[in-house]
């Protein structure tokens, strides 16, 4: 898993251009500091009773801050930057959507004199 996150992905991340390059590389340093920094943690807390329980919690409380929601807004902000195009994909608004499902609706709907000729 080591090995994927920090070779693999940054090289497929830097095949699709600077901007996706810098967002992955930033988010691989986010995980790479977080998942270690849970270890660490244990050892100055279970492990070694270095710390407080009340600072044990805190400890903890900031890592899990910091790698739920905070990475979760870096990922948000960093993909609303990247233009879906390079991915091969494109977003439609409420608008175009609806008027697709319509279309698609009307498509697949057979009339009564169109069934006698299949």
């Amino acid at each position: 898993m080591w090995y994927n996150l920090i070779f693999v992905a940054r090289k497929s991340a830097q095949a699709l251009g600077s901007d996706v390059h810098k967002l992955v590389l930033t988010l691989i340093a986010m995980n790479v500091i977080l998942w270690l920094g849970y270890p660490i943690a244990w050892g100055f807390c279970e492990g070694g009773n270095y710390i407080s329980p009340d600072s044990e919690a805190i400890f903890y409380g900031v890592l899990d801050f910091v790698a739920k929601p905070i990475f979760t807004a870096v990922l948000i902000f960093g993909h609303s930057k990247i233009d879906y195009a390079r991915f091969g994909l494109s977003a439609r608004s409420a608008r175009e959507s609806a008027m697709f499902e319509k279309e698609e609706m009307t498509r697949d709907k057979v009339s009564p004199s169109d069934e006698s000729n299949i």
